[in-house]
């Protein structure tokens, strides 16, 4: 992974561990879910982004309903693959959908 997309990774990370009170996710941004059909039954579907916000809105809803997440290694590879994601773009946004994550699990 290249520098600097493991340090935006890891700001991040910390950021949703934050956010949503799962500090036990090692990365939760990996982009892997597994999850039980009574667990997400329970979930607001709704709420959960569509778009590169989409493990941290699952986690916050996760979070809402008091789901227990277990964490699971899933090594990151890279290979030739181009990123669409626009850190521009991020840093404009998850910061505030960061916040009301957090305000709605805290509310």
């Amino acid at each position: 992974m290249p520098y600097l997309r493991r340090a935006g990774n890891m700001a991040l990370s910390f950021l949703a561990k934050a956010a949503t009170g799962y500090w036990n996710c090692f990365d939760p941004t990996n982009g892997f879910i597994a999850i039980r059909g009574e667990v997400l039954a329970q979930l607001r579907l709704n709420k959960i982004d569509r778009g590169y916000f989409f493990e941290h809105s699952m986690l916050s809803e996760l979070y809402l309903i008091r789901a227990v997440v277990r964490d699971i290694f899933m090594p990151a590879r890279y290979a030739d693959e181009t990123s669409h994601l626009s850190i521009s773009r991020v840093l404009g946004r998850f910061p505030r959908l960061l916040l009301r994550s957090s305000c709605d699990a805290s509310c």
